[in-house]
C-alpha cells in the first residue's frame, strides 16, 4: 500500500506541475492579448475623435461603449475606452509594446508623465 501511495504522489506532483505550467503560459497569453486588442481599441477611437468637436467624440465613444459592453462586458466602458485611447496616445507604436507587461501595469505607466521615465519602466530589462 505504501508503494502505492508513493507512485500516486509522485503521479500527482508531475501532472500539478504540468498543470501549473500551463495555466501560467495561457495567463501570459491571454494578458498579451488582451493589452494587444486594448491598443488597437485606442488606436481605433483615437482615430475616429482626432480631429472632431468635442461633442462629436463624446458621442462616438458614448455609442461604441454601449455597443461593446452589451456585447463583451464592462471591460469596454466608457470609462475604459477612454483609457485605452489615452493608453494609444502614450504608447503610439505598437511595437514598442512588451508582451510581458500586463494591462495593470500600462495603467500605471500611463500616469507617469515623464515620456522616458515612462519608457524605462515600460521595458523589463
Amino acid at each position: 500500500m505504501q508503494e502505492l501511495e508513493i507512485i500516486s504522489q509522485g503521479i500527482y506532483e508531475d501532472l500539478r506541475q504540468r498543470i501549473l505550467y500551463v495555466q501560467q503560459k495561457v495567463q501570459k497569453a491571454v494578458n498579451a492579448g488582451m493589452v494587444q486588442i486594448y491598443w488597437e481599441v485606442g488606436q481605433r477611437v483615437d482615430n475616429a475623435c482626432d480631429g472632431k468637436r468635442a461633442d462629436y467624440g463624446k458621442e462616438i465613444l458614448k455609442y461604441l461603449s454601449i455597443k461593446l459592453t452589451n456585447e463583451f462586458g464592462k471591460a469596454y466602458s466608457l470609462r475604459n475606452l477612454q483609457m485605452m485611447r489615452q493608453f494609444f496616445r502614450a504608447f503610439p507604436n505598437a511595437n514598442t509594446l512588451c508582451s510581458q507587461l500586463s494591462w495593470s501595469y500600462y495603467k500605471l505607466l500611463m500616469r507617469v508623465n515623464n515620456i522616458d521615465a515612462r519608457n524605462y519602466y515600460g521595458f523589463p530589462q
